[in-house]
């Protein structure tokens, strides 16, 4: 489980410049509870996804600090870790996966991760390094792209069948390739980490923001120039507005539209 934190800006920018210093370091902080490792990607001047993953908690990581305050960028999505299910903290299953030139961070499990594994083709499985079903997640909307679709798209359609077969799954991500900025919302049926957050040792008054009554809540924020940044719970959301449930959000990273669509029709079968 995990936190998140992205922007797509018409204008290369800083996190701290869009939502404020004071909310990026409330963000670091929430590495003393989800302090299995962290990670940025963003579109670099030349326009290709980069990367940077540490296996060590962000709280007092200058690098983290200066990646949300001092390092301009059109894009830029950031994940602090809380790994869950047995998975290994180390590098290769650190978050954000950058794969063919699509990027993606997950906050959510899906397991067991079978029947996602028997979905993809060789090919795709041959790309995929760690052990996390987040980076098959990445693999199945690399599939998906392969047959032509965009990315909002692959996402959309990969988002549908993941929610048919996993149905309590939080698929929650942040997903971004050099034309498209892809925010997904869905975890309506998924339960917050109550075990974790036990046996970190924190006290219900010290845990973050919202992590109790709504950990997968996806929001966002626009901006009149069109940039327009996401983030989990955790920050002060105040002039932020919920995602809607079940949905995928998707901004054109040329022309700034915004668009949300909605996965009502999936999301009821599953109830």
């Amino acid at each position: 489980m995990c936190r998140l934190i992205g922007f797509a800006s018409p204008e290369p920018t800083t996190l701290a410049d869009l939502i404020g210093e004071l909310q990026c370091s409330t963000f670091q902080h929430m590495s003393r509870l989800h302090a299995d490792g962290w990670g940025t990607m963003w579109i670099d001047a030349e326009n290709r996804i980069e990367s940077l993953k540490i296996a060590t908690p962000g709280q007092d990581d200058d690098a983290l600090t200066a990646s949300m305050t001092d390092e301009q960028s059109r894009t830029r999505v950031l994940h602090l870790r809380m790994a869950t299910d047995g998975m290994a903290v180390r590098l290769e299953n650190s978050h954000p996966f950058v794969t063919d030139g699509i990027g993606l961070a997950h906050n959510g499990s899906i397991v067991p991760t079978e029947l996602l594994r028997e979905h993809l083709t060789p090919q795709i499985l041959a790309g995929v390094r760690g052990e996390t079903d987040s980076e098959l997640y990445l693999a199945a909307v690399r599939q998906a792209v392969a047959t032509g679709l965009s990315l909002a798209d692959a996402v959309f359609e990969t988002v549908r069948w993941l929610r048919e077969a996993y149905p309590k799954a939080s698929l929650n991500a942040l997903i971004m390739s050099d034309s498209e900025f892809v925010a997904v919302h869905a975890s309506s049926f998924a339960t917050p980490p109550l075990a974790e957050f036990e046996a970190s040792g924190l006290t219900a008054d010290q845990l973050p923001l919202d992590h109790v009554d709504s950990y997968y809540t996806l929001s966002y924020l626009r901006r009149e120039n069109g940039a327009v940044a996401f983030s989990s719970t955790g920050i002060d959301r105040a002039g932020w507005t919920p995602l809607p449930a079940e949905s995928v959000t998707s901004v054109d990273l040329r022309s700034f539209d915004l668009v949300t669509r909605t996965l009502a029709p999936a999301a009821e079968r599953v109830r």
